[in-house]
């Protein structure tokens, strides 16, 4: 019972703090209520990104891209926590957090996106 009861639950991820610091990108989250064992993924991305392609089929162009991914961890999920995350480099000023939440069957049971 428990099993189809939770396969429609979705949860709300709330991040009550975010401060950057020497690097390191600080997160306090909550998640109210949470329910099951599931895992909080945790990905930093870059947008707008573009780079020169000095080489290959793509010689001579500038190849453009939007939410690079820099940074991705999966950690299981708790109601409070903080995490501190490295930040790498940037080459631009366009970043952006996600969390999100999947379950054993690798469902997405929440998410939340934040400008760094």
């Amino acid at each position: 019972v428990f099993h189809s009861i939770n396969s429609w639950i979705f949860h709300k991820i709330i991040i009550n703090t975010l401060s950057t610091d020497n690097g390191t990108l600080k997160v306090d989250y909550s998640i109210p209520n949470l329910k099951g064992d599931l895992k909080l993924n945790v990905a930093i991305v870059e947008r707008h990104v573009e780079n020169y392609v000095p080489k290959g089929e793509n010689r001579g162009r500038n190849l453009k891209h939007d939410n690079v991914v820099r940074t991705f961890h999966t950690l299981s999920a708790k109601e409070d926590d903080e995490l501190n995350i490295s930040l790498p480099e940037f080459t631009t000023h366009d970043k952006m957090l996600i969390l999100y939440l999947q379950d054993e069957n690798l469902k997405v049971r929440g998410g939340v996106k934040e400008v760094i």
